[in-house]
């Protein structure tokens, strides 16, 4: 069942996440083995099948370094090490947490009067990718049934080329891959 979100509502939702160090592209699924689709993204190669717009760091000079920036070069083969499947609240969560550039809800300006706003904009997000999405994210905190914000560490496996903290959330349809990731500015 396709989403019913529109392009405009997955835009306007979008700038909860407008920071330079947050990430937001979707590419085509276009292998059974959904890894081997990750890489085009990571490197902007791959083009949003819906033509929508994402959040794409601009290349500059203090931190571009090669076509994987921010990423380091991956292998397919390397991804289920680096992630770990969680579920849709859980993703909501995450990216809530992305929203701030030092991945915990205290640096997000206005907390805790912006909670419930940040939230609905973060499921109004990964709307465009239900109901048959599997999440998947390197945070190495074990979120549970019940997701709640903390300033708990949410330091992962490291998929960015710098040594910083980054959070990283990967949306896996039939037919499409939402790459999300937020790196500590801090």
């Amino acid at each position: 069942m396709p989403s019913i979100l529109s392009q405009t509502s997955w835009e306007s939702a979008l700038q909860f996440l407008d920071d330079a160090y947050t990430i937001a592209m979707v590419g085509p699924r276009l292998h059974d083995n959904w890894q081997q689709d990750v890489a085009p993204i990571m490197r902007r190669e791959a083009q949003d099948p819906r033509g929508w717009t994402g959040l794409i760091p601009e290349e500059d000079d203090r931190y571009y370094e090669g076509p994987y920036y921010p990423f380091r070069p991956t292998a397919p083969d390397e991804l289920p090490d680096a992630l770990e499947e969680i579920d849709a609240d859980a993703a909501a969560y995450q990216l809530v947490l992305m929203s701030s550039d030092t991945l915990r809800p205290s640096g997000i300006p206005g907390w805790p009067e912006s909670k419930t706003r940040v939230l609905r904009d973060a499921r109004t997000v990964l709307s465009r990718f239900t109901p048959d999405c599997v999440f998947y994210t390197n945070s190495s905190r074990r979120w549970g049934p019940s997701p709640e914000f903390t300033d708990a560490s949410l330091r992962g496996t490291w998929l960015t080329l710098r040594p910083y903290m980054d959070l990283g959330l990967l949306a896996v349809t039939d037919t499409e891959i939402g790459l999300f990731w937020a790196i500590d500015a801090s």
